[in-house]
Protein backbone atom coordinates (compact mmCIF):
# COMPACT_ATOMS: atom_id res chain seq x y z
CA UNK A 1 0.00 0.00 0.00
CA UNK A 2 1.24 3.35 -0.94
CA UNK A 3 2.79 6.01 1.95
CA UNK A 4 0.42 8.65 2.68
CA UNK A 5 1.41 12.08 1.26
CA UNK A 6 0.97 15.29 1.83
CA UNK A 7 0.90 17.82 -0.80
CA UNK A 8 4.48 19.58 -1.20
CA UNK A 9 3.73 23.51 -2.51
CA UNK A 10 3.61 23.67 -5.96
CA UNK A 11 3.74 27.21 -7.78
CA UNK A 12 3.00 26.39 -11.35
CA UNK A 13 5.78 26.42 -13.63
CA UNK A 14 6.69 28.19 -16.30
CA UNK A 15 4.45 27.49 -19.52
CA UNK A 16 5.70 24.12 -21.04
CA UNK A 17 3.80 21.42 -22.69
CA UNK A 18 5.33 18.54 -21.07
CA UNK A 19 7.74 19.27 -17.77
CA UNK A 20 9.66 16.64 -15.41
CA UNK A 21 8.07 18.23 -12.08
CA UNK A 22 9.64 15.36 -10.05
CA UNK A 23 11.62 12.35 -10.97
CA UNK A 24 9.99 10.36 -13.57
CA UNK A 25 7.03 12.38 -12.76
CA UNK A 26 5.30 14.31 -15.86
CA UNK A 27 3.16 17.20 -16.00
CA UNK A 28 1.26 17.47 -19.56
CA UNK A 29 0.17 20.71 -20.32
CA UNK A 30 -2.43 19.50 -23.14
CA UNK A 31 -3.75 23.57 -24.05
CA UNK A 32 0.09 23.17 -25.41
CA UNK A 33 0.27 20.02 -27.15
CA UNK A 34 -0.57 19.29 -30.57
CA UNK A 35 -0.81 15.70 -32.08
CA UNK A 36 2.67 15.82 -33.68
CA UNK A 37 3.86 16.86 -30.26
CA UNK A 38 1.88 14.35 -28.44
CA UNK A 39 3.40 11.56 -30.83
CA UNK A 40 7.06 12.68 -30.32
CA UNK A 41 7.17 12.81 -26.61
CA UNK A 42 4.89 9.12 -26.40
CA UNK A 43 7.93 7.02 -25.65
CA UNK A 44 8.56 9.68 -22.29
CA UNK A 45 4.92 9.23 -21.24
CA UNK A 46 5.09 5.89 -21.31
CA UNK A 47 8.19 5.31 -19.57
CA UNK A 48 6.93 7.69 -16.31
CA UNK A 49 5.99 6.45 -13.41
CA UNK A 50 3.24 8.89 -12.86
CA UNK A 51 1.10 11.50 -15.41
CA UNK A 52 -0.63 14.82 -14.75
CA UNK A 53 -2.48 15.89 -17.66
CA UNK A 54 -3.63 19.73 -17.24
CA UNK A 55 -6.93 20.03 -19.23
CA UNK A 56 -8.05 22.87 -17.53
CA UNK A 57 -9.29 25.99 -19.86
CA UNK A 58 -7.97 24.24 -22.80
CA UNK A 59 -7.16 21.10 -24.53
CA UNK A 60 -6.24 19.68 -27.74
CA UNK A 61 -5.20 16.64 -29.19
CA UNK A 62 -8.23 15.24 -26.73
CA UNK A 63 -8.54 11.49 -28.68
CA UNK A 64 -5.36 10.83 -29.58
CA UNK A 65 -4.17 10.52 -26.07
CA UNK A 66 -7.39 9.00 -24.95
CA UNK A 67 -6.50 5.90 -27.68
CA UNK A 68 -2.95 5.83 -25.63
CA UNK A 69 -5.22 5.57 -22.22
CA UNK A 70 -7.96 2.53 -23.19
CA UNK A 71 -7.95 -1.26 -23.23
CA UNK A 72 -11.26 -1.31 -25.44
CA UNK A 73 -12.69 0.46 -28.09
CA UNK A 74 -15.16 4.04 -26.26
CA UNK A 75 -17.13 6.89 -28.40
CA UNK A 76 -16.31 9.72 -26.04
CA UNK A 77 -18.91 11.63 -27.89
CA UNK A 78 -22.19 10.14 -27.94
CA UNK A 79 -24.07 12.83 -29.38
CA UNK A 80 -26.19 14.26 -31.81
CA UNK A 81 -25.64 16.79 -34.53
CA UNK A 82 -27.82 18.87 -35.84
CA UNK A 83 -28.43 20.04 -39.48
CA UNK A 84 -30.02 22.82 -40.44
CA UNK A 85 -32.01 22.63 -43.84
CA UNK A 86 -33.89 25.81 -43.75
CA UNK A 87 -33.61 29.10 -42.62
CA UNK A 88 -33.81 31.05 -38.93
CA UNK A 89 -33.42 27.33 -37.37
CA UNK A 90 -36.42 25.64 -38.75
CA UNK A 91 -36.98 22.28 -39.48
CA UNK A 92 -34.08 20.89 -37.55
CA UNK A 93 -32.30 17.20 -37.70
CA UNK A 94 -30.18 15.42 -35.35
CA UNK A 95 -28.16 12.51 -36.35
CA UNK A 96 -25.30 10.59 -34.49
CA UNK A 97 -21.64 11.69 -34.75
CA UNK A 98 -19.76 8.55 -35.51
CA UNK A 99 -16.55 8.72 -33.09
CA UNK A 100 -15.64 5.96 -32.18
CA UNK A 101 -11.87 5.96 -30.44
CA UNK A 102 -9.98 2.20 -30.83
CA UNK A 103 -6.89 1.89 -28.44
CA UNK A 104 -3.84 2.40 -29.67
CA UNK A 105 0.45 1.43 -28.61
CA UNK A 106 2.32 2.69 -26.14
CA UNK A 107 -0.79 2.40 -23.79
CA UNK A 108 0.39 4.80 -20.94
CA UNK A 109 0.00 2.56 -17.60
CA UNK A 110 1.43 4.94 -15.05
CA UNK A 111 -0.34 6.84 -12.14
CA UNK A 112 -2.79 9.17 -13.91
CA UNK A 113 -4.14 12.14 -12.87
CA UNK A 114 -6.28 14.67 -14.30
CA UNK A 115 -6.85 18.48 -13.49
CA UNK A 116 -10.46 19.70 -14.56
CA UNK A 117 -11.97 22.98 -14.00
CA UNK A 118 -15.34 24.79 -15.12
CA UNK A 119 -14.06 26.46 -17.68
CA UNK A 120 -13.66 22.32 -19.58
CA UNK A 121 -16.23 22.59 -22.00
CA UNK A 122 -16.07 20.49 -25.78
CA UNK A 123 -13.79 18.45 -26.58
CA UNK A 124 -11.79 18.37 -23.25
CA UNK A 125 -15.28 18.13 -21.26
CA UNK A 126 -16.18 15.21 -23.05
CA UNK A 127 -12.38 13.67 -22.51
CA UNK A 128 -12.92 13.99 -18.63
CA UNK A 129 -16.55 12.41 -18.60
CA UNK A 130 -14.97 9.37 -20.48
CA UNK A 131 -12.28 9.69 -17.83
CA UNK A 132 -14.56 9.35 -15.10
CA UNK A 133 -16.68 6.35 -16.61
CA UNK A 134 -14.13 4.26 -17.25
CA UNK A 135 -11.84 5.33 -14.45
CA UNK A 136 -8.78 6.10 -16.17
CA UNK A 137 -7.35 8.02 -13.26
CA UNK A 138 -8.23 10.32 -10.84
CA UNK A 139 -9.88 14.04 -11.27
CA UNK A 140 -8.52 16.67 -9.82
CA UNK A 141 -9.94 20.30 -8.88
CA UNK A 142 -13.46 21.63 -9.75
CA UNK A 143 -16.30 20.56 -11.73
CA UNK A 144 -16.75 21.00 -15.20
CA UNK A 145 -18.71 23.47 -17.12
CA UNK A 146 -21.37 21.50 -18.20
CA UNK A 147 -21.41 22.25 -22.20
CA UNK A 148 -19.86 18.49 -23.28
CA UNK A 149 -19.89 17.61 -26.88
CA UNK A 150 -18.33 19.42 -30.60
CA UNK A 151 -18.69 23.28 -29.98
CA UNK A 152 -18.85 26.31 -33.06
CA UNK A 153 -17.32 29.45 -32.35
CA UNK A 154 -18.33 33.05 -33.89
CA UNK A 155 -15.68 36.60 -33.41
CA UNK A 156 -17.64 39.34 -32.49
CA UNK A 157 -16.96 43.20 -32.06
CA UNK A 158 -14.34 44.19 -29.34
CA UNK A 159 -12.41 41.03 -29.66
CA UNK A 160 -14.98 38.72 -28.16
CA UNK A 161 -15.37 35.28 -29.39
CA UNK A 162 -18.99 33.82 -28.89
CA UNK A 163 -18.44 29.78 -28.12
CA UNK A 164 -21.04 27.70 -28.29
CA UNK A 165 -22.49 23.84 -28.25
CA UNK A 166 -25.34 22.82 -30.69
CA UNK A 167 -25.16 19.14 -30.01
CA UNK A 168 -27.50 16.64 -28.00
CA UNK A 169 -26.56 14.49 -25.79
CA UNK A 170 -26.68 10.24 -27.73
CA UNK A 171 -29.06 7.63 -25.60
CA UNK A 172 -26.74 6.72 -22.63
CA UNK A 173 -25.08 10.15 -22.42
CA UNK A 174 -25.34 12.42 -18.95
CA UNK A 175 -28.08 14.89 -19.45
CA UNK A 176 -27.30 18.45 -21.52
CA UNK A 177 -25.86 20.76 -18.97
CA UNK A 178 -24.17 17.55 -16.35
CA UNK A 179 -20.92 18.37 -15.20
CA UNK A 180 -18.03 15.89 -14.65
CA UNK A 181 -17.43 15.87 -10.72
CA UNK A 182 -13.97 15.73 -9.74
CA UNK A 183 -13.24 12.47 -7.82
CA UNK A 184 -10.81 14.83 -5.56
CA UNK A 185 -12.03 18.22 -5.13
CA UNK A 186 -9.76 20.79 -4.42
CA UNK A 187 -10.92 24.24 -4.40
CA UNK A 188 -7.91 27.36 -4.95
CA UNK A 189 -7.60 29.44 -1.57
CA UNK A 190 -6.81 33.01 -1.23
CA UNK A 191 -3.57 32.03 0.54
CA UNK A 192 -2.17 29.76 -1.95
CA UNK A 193 -3.36 31.97 -4.78
CA UNK A 194 -1.51 35.49 -3.21
CA UNK A 195 1.52 32.77 -2.61
CA UNK A 196 1.43 31.82 -6.54
CA UNK A 197 0.89 28.28 -5.50
CA UNK A 198 -1.44 25.43 -7.65
CA UNK A 199 -3.01 23.23 -4.99
CA UNK A 200 -4.84 21.00 -7.62
CA UNK A 201 -1.82 20.60 -9.44
CA UNK A 202 -0.21 19.97 -5.96
CA UNK A 203 -2.97 17.15 -4.98
CA UNK A 204 -2.84 16.06 -8.68
CA UNK A 205 1.49 15.14 -8.32
CA UNK A 206 0.79 13.36 -4.49
CA UNK A 207 -1.61 11.18 -6.31
CA UNK A 208 0.50 9.91 -9.27
CA UNK A 209 4.07 10.09 -7.52
CA UNK A 210 5.77 6.84 -6.85
CA UNK A 211 5.30 5.04 -3.53
CA UNK A 212 8.19 6.12 -1.05
CA UNK A 213 10.63 2.82 -1.00
CA UNK A 214 10.11 1.04 2.66
CA UNK A 215 7.11 2.63 3.36
CA UNK A 216 3.67 1.06 4.89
Amino acid sequence: MPAHRTPCPVTKPPTRAVREIRPAVLLVDLAQLSESGLNAVLPRLAAAAGIVFDLRGDARSTDLLLAHLLAAPVDPRREMVPTWPRPDREAVRYQAAETRIAPAAPRLQGRLAFLGSARDVGAAESFLATVAELHLGAIVGSPTGGARGSVDSAPLPAGITLVWTATRPAAGALPPGTPVEPTVPVSPTRRAIAAGRDEALEHALALVAPPVAGGP
